[in-house]
């Protein structure tokens, strides 16, 4: 596989993706991550949200009393879907 030398220093070695945080810091943020994205999947996969539309989601468009969450699409256009009860109790505010 040919190597993108763009994707190089002028030294020849690979730029590194990991963060400048060390030990627990590190840690926390990563799982924090981990959290975050696993949440995301589980309504775009529970849900059956696109993923612009998981990207887009925010705190409004939740209601919990009703049990439906509001997905915003292309243009305009929204649409109601029920939120799996399985996920509710990760996504309510504390």
């Amino acid at each position: 596989m040919k190597r993108d030398s763009r994707l190089a220093y002028s030294d020849g070695s690979a730029p590194s993706l990991q963060g400048t945080s060390k030990g627990p810091k590190r840690e926390s943020i990563r799982n924090e991550s981990n959290a975050d994205s696993h949440l995301v999947a589980q309504l775009q996969y529970g849900c059956g949200l696109r993923i612009n539309e998981g990207v887009k989601l925010r705190v409004k468009d939740f209601n919990f009393d009703a049990g439906i969450l509001t997905v915003r699409g292309k243009g305009e256009k929204t649409r109601t879907v029920p939120i799996p009860q399985m996920i509710v109790p990760c996504c309510r505010p504390n």
